[in-house]
């Protein structure tokens, strides 16, 4: 026999939505409750469909991204113009083991294009962290997250300190630089803002560059004191509970 070289063997077009069966959780959308049992994991549209889903986690777990054609938070919306898979994860409430996670909150009206909230790990995105000019400043930098490839973050102590735990308040950048700064880079899009930032945890060795855990949260209000805050709670290889911004 031939192999079938038809585009969707022929099944074209399909408006089909696959729901990869989670551990610790259930998808559930219009005609989807994808769990466990494995059943109802997908459905056929008759034309290209934006539907709703939602992450819905077991007893002492959370919801923590999603993998495939979905991103978000806990709900979200997935357009279905082929066939289109998508999976949910699902991590403990309280960790049981070094994690990295970030929680990313923007305020209605922020600075940040994609106002809605944005949960990524290394199941959805590629994470990089480093230590930079003597431990002043730990950098983190996420790729493949959505059309606008790519999140950092670089948290700076003031001149001449190491970061270390701790709350810092930040300004709008000045030079010379006179106190705590934190810089967003989404996409192509940055800002330095105004807010505050609370290392929880960060094991680093500033010799060297190496970061072997860090946790952070912040308001990041860009440029304007009344600018609605960008919220997130960031953790990599940490063992430190996700604050639930507003």
């Amino acid at each position: 026999t031939f192999p079938d070289h038809r585009p969707f063997r022929g099944e074209y077009p399909r408006y089909r939505l696959t729901i990869d069966v989670p551990d610790h959780g259930t998808v559930t959308g219009p005609s989807i409750a994808c769990g466990a049992d494995g059943t109802a994991c997908d459905v056929d549209f008759g034309t290209p469909t934006t539907t709703a889903l939602t992450a819905v986690p077991d007893p002492g777990y959370v919801a923590a991204g999603w993998t495939g054609s979905c991103r978000g938070a806990e709900t979200t919306s997935v357009s279905v113009r082929m066939p289109t898979r998508c999976g949910a994860v699902f991590v403990p409430a309280r960790p049981t083991a070094a994690r990295t996670m970030l929680v990313w909150n923007p305020q209605p009206g922020s600075w940040e294009a994609e106002s809605y909230r944005q949960i990524y790990t290394p199941a959805n995105s590629v994470w990089s962290v480093q230590a930079l000019d003597g431990g002043n400043t730990v950098r983190v930098v996420l790729d493949h997250v959505g059309y606008d490839g790519r999140r950092s973050f670089e948290f700076r102590a003031p001149p001449g300190t190491q970061l270390q735990r701790g709350t810092y308040a930040f300004d709008r950048p000045r030079f010379p630089p006179v106190t705590a700064e934190m810089r967003v880079l989404v996409g192509s899009a940055a800002c330095s803002g105004i807010g505050s930032f609370t290392v929880r945890e960060l094991v680093m060795n500033a010799a060297t560059g190496a970061v072997s855990a860090f946790a952070v949260d912040f308001e990041h209000h860009c440029n304007w004191p009344h600018v609605p805050a960008v919220f997130g709670s960031l953790q990599f290889e940490s063992t430190v509970d996700i604050v639930h911004h507003p």
